[in-house]
């Protein structure tokens, strides 16, 4: 039985073994199974992160692809407008250099014939130099000086003599055109001052040069010395009794001191002479208008406009004349035509001012007169003008800071303290009011208005003192 047992045992022993080690390698394989499937569970959540990673990547680049290529468009846009500012920038600066050039090419021009001159001369008295030397040498070979008879040395003086007054004249005529190419570049220029000393230089040369007399008399009436421009007119007439434009600005300055009759001799006379020339015809037309004879006034102011309609002074001329006869739309057509030409010109919108205000247009008179003023801060009757405005509209601070300037720039008006002694009277300043109707009178002593106003404002005062 034992026998028997033991062979079973052994057999059932190696089964168990054998199942088990089996049983170990199903559980082996499984387990293997397992972590693989555990694995691709894992790749597959990793791989979905990333892709989800990536189609945010992906939507972020597209976001960025726009930010570029908006900021692309702006900075193409940005270029474009840099490429045509430097264009116009170029176009302007080429402009400046160009006329900047011009007149660097002109002064230059002048400057090389100047100096071609002055080598001309130069040459020429280097030539008469060397002359006078060869024939001082050829005389001294020709005989020693000691062994020359009287008449040899006198011939040589005499030849030395004419050389050096050669010399002198050359030297001579090329200052004299120095000094006149100078005269002449600063008038060109409007330095009346150097125009005035480089023709005194020219002058001490050339005496009998109208010409010259004629800019240095023109420079000193433009700095204000219309003496002295009267005796340099003058001047230009007794070298050049022709020169009609030295009898026209004589006229102008005449008739500013009331000097009529000789004012008319020199404008006739400057007709006389150029019957072409619209401002002659313009300046008499003014002295016949100052003298009330309208018809003769208006004559020559036709015969301007016929010779040079293009002159916008002469419209305002007419304008003035028309608006003394209250014709008025004529006389608005005559400022606006001048207005049309002229722009710049502040007597064309005193003149339409004056207009607009006579009838009753305040706020374009008022417009003109400060348009007037902004183009000419220095002349008075457009301060005065504006001053009656603001009178007119009880504005008296503002007519009296007008009326102060007016008097400020000319101080000769008498108009100007008219205006002002009206001003003080009606804010109830008599003192003030006295000094100027007694300033207005000494300036113009013959107006019976200013003498009834004196009296009155002295009766004024009188009673105040009672």
């Amino acid at each position: 039985m034992k026998v028997f047992f033991k062979p079973l045992i052994s057999v059932a022993f190696c089964s168990l073994i054998f199942l088990s080690t089996n049983a170990q390698k199903g559980f082996a394989e499984l387990q293997r199974q397992n972590d693989s499937l555990r694995l691709e569970i894992r790749l597959n959540e990793i791989t979905g992160e990333y892709s989800n990673r990536l189609s945010d990547l992906h939507n972020e680049l597209e976001k960025q692809k726009d930010i570029v290529s908006e900021s692309k468009s702006a900075t193409d846009r940005w270029i474009t407008f840099i490429e045509v500012f430097f264009s116009v920038i170029g176009v302007i600066i080429g402009l400046l250099a160009f006329f900047g050039f011009r007149q660097i090419k002109q002064y230059t021009d002048i400057a090389k014939r100047d100096q071609r001159e002055l080598e001309t001369i130069v040459n020429k008295s280097r030539k008469d130099a060397t002359a006078i030397k060869t024939r001082q040498e050829e005389l001294q070979k020709f005989k020693p000086e000691e062994a020359l008879t009287e008449q040899n040395k006198l011939l040589l003086q005499n030849t030395i003599d004419e050389a050096r007054s050669k010399l002198a004249v050359a030297g001579f005529d090329a200052l004299k055109n120095l000094y006149q190419a100078k005269a002449i570049t600063a008038y060109d220029k409007k330095d009346w001052n150097a125009t005035i000393r480089f023709s005194e230089n020219y002058l001490d040369f050339d005496e009998m040069n109208a010409d010259m007399w004629h800019r240095w008399a023109f420079s000193q009436t433009e700095l204000g010395y219309e003496e002295k421009a009267i005796e340099g007119y003058d001047k230009a007439i007794l070298f050049n009794p022709r020169l009609a434009k030295s009898y026209y600005n004589l006229g102008i300055l005449h008739q500013r001191k009331n000097n009529n009759d000789v004012a008319l001799d020199s404008y006739n006379k400057a007709i006389e002479l150029d019957n072409k020339a619209a401002s002659s015809y313009g300046g008499r037309g003014v002295l016949y208008f100052n003298q009330k004879n309208y018809e003769a006034a208006l004559a020559d102011y036709n015969k301007a406009i016929e010779l040079d309609n293009k002159d916008a002074g002469s419209y305002v001329r007419r304008g003035v004349l028309y608006f003394n006869q209250k014709n008025y739309e004529a006389a608005l057509a005559d400022y606006n035509k001048a207005i049309e030409l002229d722009n710049k010109a502040a007597s064309s919108y005193g003149g339409r001012g004056l207009l607009y205000f006579d009838q009753k247009n305040y706020e374009m008179a008022l417009a003109d007169y400060n348009k007037a003023i902004e183009l000419n801060n220095k002349d008075a009757y457009s301060y005065c003008n504006r001053g009656v405005l603001y009178f007119n509209q009880k504005n008296y601070e503002a007519a009296l800071a007008d009326y102060n300037r007016a008097i400020e720039l000319d101080n000769k008006l008498s108009l100007m303290y008219w205006n002002r002694y009206l001003l003080f009277n009606e804010i109830e300043k008599i003192d003030n009011s006295i000094d100027d109707i007694k300033r207005a009178l000494e300036l113009e002593p013959e107006n019976e208005i200013y003498k009834a106003a004196f009296e009155v404002s002295k009766k004024r005062i009188s009673k105040q003192s009672d």
